[in-house]
């Protein structure tokens, strides 16, 4: 499903939810156990979740005061690298984050 390689390792999660962190020479695995709810159906019940869980630590952010994880700067910057990324692909030309604002 996806793997994310950096200088200290890689992550692979599969389509099964099984996950494996490999560092330094060293690996582990879990599978992970998506909580089940209700309203959520298969094979979706893994990004309704997400959804549930991202608005419930938004809720709490309001209620006590702190940013939340995924901050409103946070996203339009996210939106300026994603845009960014298709002006580069069309254009051939290397976009400079930030540029589109």
């Amino acid at each position: 499903m996806v793997t994310l390689e950096g200088t200290e390792g890689t992550i692979t999660l599969s389509a099964d939810y099984h996950l494996q962190v490999v560092s330094r020479g060293e690996a582990s695995e879990e599978d992970l156990v998506i909580p089940h709810h209700e309203w959520a159906s298969s094979p979706w019940n893994a990004i309704q979740d997400s959804v549930h869980s991202i608005q419930r630590h938004w809720i709490e952010c309001l209620a006590s005061g702190r940013t939340p994880e995924t901050s409103g700067p946070d996203t339009l910057r996210l939106l300026d690298i994603t845009l960014g990324a298709y002006e580069s692909a069309g254009s051939g030309q290397r976009y400079r984050v930030g540029s589109l604002s």
